[in-house]
């Protein structure tokens, strides 16, 4: 990347913008669609994130490709979390001592990774619930020489962090409850 292009000085808003530039903004864009986070898009691309931000403020043609870009990303993971509830059939090949046999399966796919992913791309609206409050639980040190005793005698125990979210609600009557 050439470290001396400086959109906001040398391109005010309006203004077209060097082909370099907008051949950079085009991998980004890909980037972005495919469900990339814009930071690494950009250092993907070599393209510096204040340059990115001054052109999604000041350059409505490029602010709006960026949008579909990430609206592209959205319906990419909530394809893929649809489709991973629909039974797909996989097909195996076993072999044995009697010859091989094709088996087919009945499977749902694993939605769990995209959901992850959607969260993370689009707080706004697929992140935790606003106002939740999260809970961390550490184990005291007495429980842990519990555990710890225990095991000792064979048994197998595993601890591990717990997290409890409390969502707040609003009840008839205008009280506030929690769900």
């Amino acid at each position: 990347m050439n470290p001396s292009l400086d959109l906001e000085r040398l391109h005010p808003p309006g203004s077209k913008l060097p082909q370099e530039f907008l051949g950079r903004m085009d991998v980004v864009l890909e980037l972005i669609s495919r469900g990339m986070p814009i930071g690494h898009a950009c250092a993907s691309a070599g393209v510096r994130r204040k340059d990115f931000d001054y052109v999604r403020k000041h350059h409505e043609e490029l602010s709006d490709k960026i949008a579909k870009a990430q609206t592209e990303a959205v319906e990419m993971y909530l394809d893929r979390i649809a489709s991973a509830g629909v039974k797909q059939v996989k097909k195996k090949t076993v072999v044995s001592g009697k010859g091989t046999m094709e088996i087919e399966e009945e499977v749902l796919g694993d939605w769990r990774a995209s959901t992850w992913l959607l969260e993370r791309f689009d707080r706004e609206n697929f992140g935790p619930v606003a106002g939740g409050v999260t809970v961390n639980v550490e184990v005291s040190s007495m429980i842990q020489e519990t555990i710890k005793a225990i095991q000792g005698q064979d048994a197998k125990m595993e601890v591990q962090d717990a997290e409890f979210t409390e969502i707040k609600t609003e009840q008839a009557g205008g009280t506030t409850g929690t769900d």
